[in-house]
């Protein structure tokens, strides 16, 4: 469910940009970001589980550094 939600949200927040979000099951907790074949987060590479923040991030410097991502990217005093 939560890949599912991810899923959702990279979609909102890349709607002209993404060509598609594909969900593959899989087994022993494998959970795996690709854009253009580049892998832009490992689970069992990394040992942890990524935040939406951080998947919006790394995929807005893979597709456009430039860009803003509005209040994900304002620092937290």
């Amino acid at each position: 469910m939560r890949a599912a939600w991810m899923a959702q949200e990279i979609v909102n927040t890349y709607v002209k940009d993404i060509q598609s979000v594909n969900l593959v099951p899989g087994e022993d907790g494998k959970f795996e970001i690709f854009c253009d074949k580049q892998a832009i987060f490992v689970r069992h590479e990394e040992g942890r589980f990524i935040e939406i923040k951080e998947i919006k991030k790394r995929i807005r410097d893979f597709i456009d550094p430039e860009r803003s991502l509005g209040h994900i990217d304002r620092k937290i005093k």
